[in-house]
């Protein structure tokens, strides 16, 4: 085999081994963003969220539409890469936070969780609720009551993102820290 082959044929399996493992990461973060996976990978998840009524009941869960955001919807960016990097830096956080907590207390469970809404209420503050964006429309957005209306109109005049005022809208109200409005 000439030297020339040898880096052709080194350059093919590179090629086949980068578009295998693009296909296996884009698996892995389908199966890892769903419901099932989310609900049941994490002792707190499932008493905690899966189980909770307002999460049960909120209008991105049941609604006429049928259609249904899931927890990577709202808590995993959309694009492979940084959906990767989000699995990874997550589950790492999320797996010491497991093994370092007991939430089989209730209470445990509530004195974590105003720190958690802070973290994602920030992100998703600072990538200008790219979530949301991802399945709404703002400028298909129809506003029924006439205070909706204004406040709409009063947060693009402001630059207000979607999260600061919609931000207890899946989960169990968690109050919103200071400076975040």
């Amino acid at each position: 085999m000439t030297h020339r082959n040898l880096l052709l044929s080194v350059l093919a399996a590179g090629v086949v081994l980068g578009i295998l493992s693009t296909l296996a990461a884009e698996q892995v973060d389908k199966v890892t963003s769903t419901e099932s996976f989310c609900a049941n990978s994490c002792h707190s998840m499932s008493q905690y969220i899966a189980q909770d009524i307002i999460y049960k009941t909120s209008a991105h869960r049941r609604n006429a539409s049928g259609v249904l955001a899931s927890c990577g919807d709202c808590h995993i960016p959309h694009d492979l890469v940084p959906a990767t990097w989000v699995h990874v830096k997550s589950g790492i956080i999320d797996m010491i936070s497991e093994m370092s907590h007991d939430f089989s207390k209730a209470e445990n469970w509530q004195n974590i969780k105003p720190r958690l809404a802070k973290k994602v209420r920030e992100e998703m503050r600072n990538n200008d609720s790219q979530a949301c964006r991802h399945c709404h429309q703002m400028n298909q957005i129809a506003v029924s009551s006439e205070a909706g209306q204004r406040a709409h109109a009063q947060s693009y005049k402001n630059n207000k993102t979607c999260i600061q005022c919609h931000f207890n809208l899946v989960h169990e109200a968690t109050p919103i820290h200071q400076g975040f409005q």
